[in-house]
Protein backbone atom coordinates (compact mmCIF):
# COMPACT_ATOMS: atom_id res chain seq x y z
CA UNK A 1 0.00 0.00 0.00
CA UNK A 2 1.08 3.24 -0.76
CA UNK A 3 -0.37 7.00 0.93
CA UNK A 4 0.38 9.81 -1.12
CA UNK A 5 1.63 12.38 1.07
CA UNK A 6 -1.00 15.15 -0.07
CA UNK A 7 -3.11 12.75 2.36
CA UNK A 8 -1.52 14.20 4.92
CA UNK A 9 0.00 11.19 5.90
CA UNK A 10 3.53 11.45 7.40
CA UNK A 11 3.88 7.57 6.79
CA UNK A 12 2.58 4.78 4.99
CA UNK A 13 2.83 0.35 5.14
CA UNK A 14 5.07 -1.06 2.32
CA UNK A 15 5.37 -4.79 2.31
CA UNK A 16 5.25 -4.95 6.42
CA UNK A 17 7.59 -1.94 6.94
CA UNK A 18 6.95 1.79 7.73
CA UNK A 19 8.31 4.11 5.63
CA UNK A 20 8.23 7.71 4.84
CA UNK A 21 5.35 9.07 2.98
CA UNK A 22 6.31 9.44 -0.69
CA UNK A 23 7.67 12.97 -1.69
CA UNK A 24 10.88 15.03 -1.69
CA UNK A 25 12.35 15.50 1.59
CA UNK A 26 15.00 18.80 2.03
CA UNK A 27 17.12 17.92 5.45
CA UNK A 28 17.17 20.48 8.21
CA UNK A 29 21.10 21.15 8.62
CA UNK A 30 20.31 22.72 12.38
CA UNK A 31 18.72 19.30 13.16
CA UNK A 32 21.51 16.83 11.88
CA UNK A 33 24.49 15.55 12.43
CA UNK A 34 27.43 14.04 10.64
CA UNK A 35 29.68 12.97 13.32
CA UNK A 36 33.18 10.63 13.38
CA UNK A 37 35.14 8.72 15.44
CA UNK A 38 39.57 7.79 14.78
CA UNK A 39 41.85 6.19 16.71
CA UNK A 40 44.18 8.35 18.45
CA UNK A 41 46.96 6.77 19.25
CA UNK A 42 44.96 4.45 22.16
CA UNK A 43 41.94 6.70 22.35
CA UNK A 44 38.94 7.73 20.42
CA UNK A 45 39.28 11.71 18.80
CA UNK A 46 35.65 12.55 17.81
CA UNK A 47 34.51 15.19 15.83
CA UNK A 48 31.52 16.37 13.72
CA UNK A 49 30.77 18.23 10.48
CA UNK A 50 28.77 21.67 11.32
CA UNK A 51 27.57 22.74 7.73
CA UNK A 52 26.12 19.71 5.43
CA UNK A 53 22.82 20.23 3.12
CA UNK A 54 20.41 17.36 0.85
CA UNK A 55 17.53 16.21 -0.56
CA UNK A 56 16.12 12.71 0.23
CA UNK A 57 13.41 11.24 -2.46
CA UNK A 58 11.26 8.72 -1.15
CA UNK A 59 9.84 7.31 -4.26
CA UNK A 60 5.83 5.35 -4.01
CA UNK A 61 8.68 2.33 -4.30
CA UNK A 62 11.13 3.11 -1.40
CA UNK A 63 13.80 0.53 -3.21
CA UNK A 64 13.70 3.51 -5.62
CA UNK A 65 14.29 6.29 -3.47
CA UNK A 66 17.66 8.32 -3.67
CA UNK A 67 19.37 10.68 -1.13
CA UNK A 68 22.14 13.36 -1.92
CA UNK A 69 24.08 15.14 0.82
CA UNK A 70 27.20 17.77 0.25
CA UNK A 71 28.84 19.21 3.09
CA UNK A 72 31.28 21.73 3.53
CA UNK A 73 35.04 19.58 4.61
CA UNK A 74 35.82 22.99 6.17
CA UNK A 75 33.34 22.76 8.54
CA UNK A 76 35.01 20.16 10.38
CA UNK A 77 34.98 20.82 14.24
CA UNK A 78 36.76 18.30 17.16
CA UNK A 79 36.65 21.07 19.55
CA UNK A 80 40.16 21.27 19.49
CA UNK A 81 42.31 23.43 17.23
CA UNK A 82 45.48 22.10 16.68
CA UNK A 83 43.72 18.67 15.47
CA UNK A 84 41.02 20.52 12.72
CA UNK A 85 43.86 22.39 11.24
CA UNK A 86 46.19 18.82 10.88
CA UNK A 87 42.50 17.40 9.80
CA UNK A 88 41.80 20.21 6.98
CA UNK A 89 45.76 20.00 6.16
CA UNK A 90 47.11 18.60 2.48
CA UNK A 91 47.35 15.36 4.51
CA UNK A 92 43.71 14.32 5.17
CA UNK A 93 40.95 16.54 3.72
CA UNK A 94 42.96 19.13 2.27
CA UNK A 95 40.10 21.37 2.19
CA UNK A 96 41.82 24.15 0.25
CA UNK A 97 41.54 22.08 -3.19
CA UNK A 98 38.23 19.81 -1.89
CA UNK A 99 35.74 22.02 -0.37
CA UNK A 100 32.89 20.00 -0.31
CA UNK A 101 32.35 16.17 0.56
CA UNK A 102 29.45 14.31 -1.23
CA UNK A 103 27.03 11.22 -1.24
CA UNK A 104 25.23 9.99 -3.48
CA UNK A 105 23.15 6.68 -3.38
CA UNK A 106 23.54 4.15 -5.89
CA UNK A 107 21.00 1.66 -4.28
CA UNK A 108 18.38 1.23 -1.45
CA UNK A 109 18.05 -2.49 0.02
CA UNK A 110 15.56 -3.73 2.43
CA UNK A 111 17.90 -5.74 5.12
CA UNK A 112 16.07 -8.38 6.85
CA UNK A 113 16.69 -7.10 10.43
CA UNK A 114 14.03 -4.32 9.35
CA UNK A 115 16.31 -1.90 8.39
CA UNK A 116 17.88 -0.48 5.52
CA UNK A 117 21.32 -0.54 3.35
CA UNK A 118 21.95 2.56 1.32
CA UNK A 119 24.77 1.78 -0.87
CA UNK A 120 26.22 5.10 -2.98
CA UNK A 121 29.28 6.92 -3.69
CA UNK A 122 31.01 8.94 -1.43
CA UNK A 123 33.74 11.35 -3.01
CA UNK A 124 36.68 12.82 0.11
CA UNK A 125 39.38 14.77 -1.32
CA UNK A 126 38.33 13.85 -4.97
CA UNK A 127 38.52 10.49 -4.40
CA UNK A 128 35.23 8.68 -5.22
CA UNK A 129 34.96 5.32 -3.61
CA UNK A 130 31.30 3.18 -3.16
CA UNK A 131 30.37 2.49 0.58
CA UNK A 132 27.16 0.90 2.41
CA UNK A 133 25.23 3.06 5.14
CA UNK A 134 23.18 0.40 7.70
CA UNK A 135 20.35 2.83 7.77
CA UNK A 136 17.28 2.88 10.20
CA UNK A 137 13.92 5.27 9.72
CA UNK A 138 12.99 6.17 13.19
CA UNK A 139 9.60 7.78 12.25
CA UNK A 140 7.73 10.84 10.98
CA UNK A 141 6.00 13.68 12.51
CA UNK A 142 4.61 17.13 11.96
CA UNK A 143 6.54 19.65 14.60
CA UNK A 144 4.37 21.98 16.68
CA UNK A 145 6.83 24.69 15.80
CA UNK A 146 5.53 25.83 12.72
CA UNK A 147 3.81 22.86 11.37
CA UNK A 148 6.86 21.15 9.61
CA UNK A 149 6.61 17.83 8.25
CA UNK A 150 9.65 16.11 9.25
CA UNK A 151 11.22 12.90 9.41
CA UNK A 152 14.36 10.97 10.62
CA UNK A 153 16.93 8.49 10.40
CA UNK A 154 20.06 7.55 11.52
CA UNK A 155 23.24 5.98 9.57
CA UNK A 156 26.31 4.20 10.34
CA UNK A 157 29.27 3.31 8.23
CA UNK A 158 33.00 2.84 8.29
CA UNK A 159 35.51 3.33 5.63
CA UNK A 160 39.68 3.36 5.95
CA UNK A 161 41.35 6.75 5.30
CA UNK A 162 43.88 5.08 2.72
CA UNK A 163 40.82 4.28 0.63
CA UNK A 164 40.28 8.14 0.04
CA UNK A 165 43.98 8.89 -0.30
CA UNK A 166 44.82 9.67 3.20
CA UNK A 167 46.53 7.06 4.34
CA UNK A 168 49.71 9.03 6.05
CA UNK A 169 50.51 7.26 8.92
CA UNK A 170 52.72 7.81 11.91
CA UNK A 171 53.92 4.96 14.21
CA UNK A 172 54.53 5.90 17.80
CA UNK A 173 58.32 5.33 18.53
CA UNK A 174 58.25 2.99 21.49
CA UNK A 175 54.70 1.41 20.61
CA UNK A 176 54.83 -0.79 17.20
CA UNK A 177 51.30 -1.03 15.90
CA UNK A 178 50.12 2.18 17.41
CA UNK A 179 49.41 5.16 15.34
CA UNK A 180 48.64 8.81 16.02
CA UNK A 181 45.80 8.83 13.62
CA UNK A 182 44.48 5.40 12.58
CA UNK A 183 42.92 4.27 9.91
CA UNK A 184 39.44 3.23 10.12
CA UNK A 185 36.67 5.81 10.78
CA UNK A 186 33.32 5.42 11.84
CA UNK A 187 30.78 7.95 10.86
CA UNK A 188 27.12 8.51 11.64
CA UNK A 189 24.62 10.14 10.43
CA UNK A 190 21.36 11.72 12.57
CA UNK A 191 19.28 12.94 9.84
CA UNK A 192 15.94 15.42 10.14
CA UNK A 193 14.77 16.33 6.92
CA UNK A 194 11.27 18.57 5.75
CA UNK A 195 8.98 17.48 3.58
CA UNK A 196 8.47 19.94 0.82
CA UNK A 197 4.73 21.19 -0.36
Amino acid sequence: MATSPTTGALTRMVEGRIVPAAGHWEIDPGHTSAAFAIRHLLTRMRGRFTDLSGSIIIDEVPAKSTVEVAIQAASLSTGNNAADDALRGERFLDVEHHQTITFASTEVVASEDGRWTIVGDLTIKGVTRSVSLATSFLGAATSPLGDLRKMSFDATTRITRDQFEMGWLMESPDTPGVYIMGNELDITLDIEADLQA
